[in-house]
């Protein structure tokens, strides 16, 4: 049997949170997160039918409004 150390097991973590999950993190409602979107605060990926905000797109808005 093959051992996998944590290395190998991150390559199916996501890079990016849900526009509910961005709220939580944020503290606000979806409904900003998706005002914040609008107005190119933050920046998702369209790619598919859920929108995906990445994590340093969230870091940086943080640091950015502290």
């Amino acid at each position: 049997m093959k051992e996998y150390n944590n290395e190998n097991q991150n390559w199916f973590r996501p890079k990016g949170c849900t526009i509910a999950q961005a709220a939580l993190m944020l503290s606000v409602s979806q409904k900003t997160i998706r005002r914040f979107l609008d107005r190119g605060l933050l920046h998702a990926s369209k790619a598919i039918r859920k929108k995906l905000i990445p994590y340093s797109e969230i870091e940086n808005f943080f640091e950015r409004t502290r």
